[in-house]
């Protein structure tokens, strides 16, 4: 249950089943961040103690929490699981459904990947949060059951909080402050963000604020340095409080690689953020051109001009914020309790 979108989207379903009757069993191998939360959300928890990610107990620990708990379901929520969860979901005849996190399997070592493709062979059927995810399995298992069921927001508790107070990192008044979220990583590209906000600090007074952990840090530190950017962005590490923060800032900007279904730009959608995505199928899925602009991600100064546009056009960027913002409101946690309950009496039905 680390700091990822994935584990926080595992909280909002827990959640959203058990308040529609289902009796929610979650199998661990270590807790996290998020692990209170799962907590809270009435799910039952099974902490699977075992050396590592991938030690062969880890199959019998997954066997005997299946056997303890007679699920009619398994659903597998990340890559490692697919893998061991889902063999050992087909080994005792019980229906298991695949979870595609993501659209792009550049996270996965090959090997792992071939492993992740012949073990979802097994699979009674594949929910992707994405159309991308969706077209990654139709591609490589055509005749397979595919759903794709979008990641959502808890929207009451967003709008109830406040935002945060950023002016003794503001400064000056007129500093625009520009924010960026999610764990430090290639797939993020924030290196290329931060040459695009050196291209715009040449221009403007602006700030940064990039919330995330992650192995990519030194490389992200290194960059700013290079920039001379030390003093205008703030690495602020992994927050509880990005939506209070979202509140607080300008725009927000992701200009990654590849998504699933990006949790940091629909939360800042919903907050009223402009947006600066980068051109990509998964950001598109979400936004058309009137709700956001869109970067080529491998060129800083085309990134720099976005964030430019919404700094001197207030009215035009207000007016996609909205737009954006309601599109966000579809994105509750009722409606993906409600898609995925749907999901599992169809394969119910059919076992």
């Amino acid at each position: 249950m680390g700091g990822g979108g994935a584990e926080r989207q595992l909280t909002y379903l827990a959640r959203g089943l058990t308040v529609g009757g289902w009796d929610v069993h979650v199998a661990l191998l270590a807790g996290g961040p998020y692990l209170q939360a799962l907590e809270l959300s009435g799910a039952v928890i099974h902490l699977m103690r075992v050396a590592r990610n991938y030690d062969p107990r880890l199959l019998m620990a997954i066997g005997r929490v299946i056997d303890a708990v007679a699920p009619g379901v398994v659903q597998t929520w990340m890559p490692m699981m697919d893998i061991a969860g889902g063999f050992v979901s087909s080994i005792k005849g019980v229906p298991w459904i695949l979870s595609e996190r993501a659209s792009n399997q550049q996270y996965l070592s090959r090997a792992k990947r071939l492993l992740r493709s012949a073990s979802a062979r097994r699979a009674t059927a594949i929910v992707a949060n994405s159309s991308a995810g969706e077209r990654y399995w139709a591609s490589r298992i055509p005749s397979g059951s595919r759903f794709v069921i979008e990641n959502a927001l808890p929207l009451e508790e967003m709008d109830a909080i406040p935002a945060a107070d950023l002016a003794p990192f503001r400064g000056v008044e007129a500093t625009r402050l520009v924010m960026a979220a999610g764990r430090f990583e290639p797939q993020k590209n924030y290196d290329a963000l931060v040459q695009a906000l050196q291209i715009v600090a040449r221009k403007r007074d602006i700030k940064a604020l990039f919330c995330g952990e992650g192995p990519g840090e030194a490389s992200i530190r290194s960059a700013i340095g290079l920039a001379g950017l030390s003093g205008r962005i703030l690495l602020a590490g992994f927050r509880r409080d990005v939506w209070s923060l979202m509140k607080a800032v300008d725009l927000f900007v992701s200009i990654s690689h590849f998504e699933g279904r990006a949790n940091t730009v629909m939360e800042a959608a919903a907050c009223g953020l402009p947006l600066v995505l980068s051109d990509i199928p998964e950001h598109r899925e979400m936004f058309g051109d009137d709700a956001a602009w869109f970067v080529d991600r491998h060129d800083p100064a085309s990134v720099a001009q976005a964030i430019e546009e919404v700094l001197a056009d207030p009215a035009e960027a207000r007016a996609r914020a909205e737009r954006a913002a309601r599109a966000a409101r579809h994105w509750t946690v009722e409606e993906m309790a409600a898609r995925y309950d749907a999901v599992y009496r169809e394969i119910a039905a059919k076992s």
